[in-house]
């Protein structure tokens, strides 16, 4: 069991180390950054679909007024999802370097 949790903090530390310095380095370009901030974007507003269809799926198992509540739940979780996302993506263009 010891061997076990080792092995384990040791590998999550090794994908760790790898991943924090790929992580947040910064693009030297604009264009690179631009890019980023915008697969950023497109990564955020499919997870919100995603949240949306699974909501979604969940809510057509209900019936009445609960089945239009909970969609309706779900389609402004989504909405605001995006909303933030977008946000973000012009926050991020407005921090990228500009040349």
């Amino acid at each position: 069991m010891k061997r076990l949790l080792a092995m384990t903090a040791l590998s999550l530390t090794l994908a760790l180390s790898a991943v924090v310095p790929a992580a947040t380095a910064r693009p030297e370009t604009r264009k690179a950054a631009v890019k980023t901030c915008h697969d950023l974007y497109l990564q955020s507003v499919k997870t919100a679909n995603d949240s949306y269809n699974a909501a979604a799926k969940d809510a057509k198992t209900k019936t009445g007024k609960e089945r239009k509540d909970a969609l309706a739940a779900a389609s402004k979780a989504r909405q605001d999802s995006k909303l933030q996302a977008k946000e973000s993506e012009k926050a991020c263009i407005a921090k990228a370097p500009a040349k």
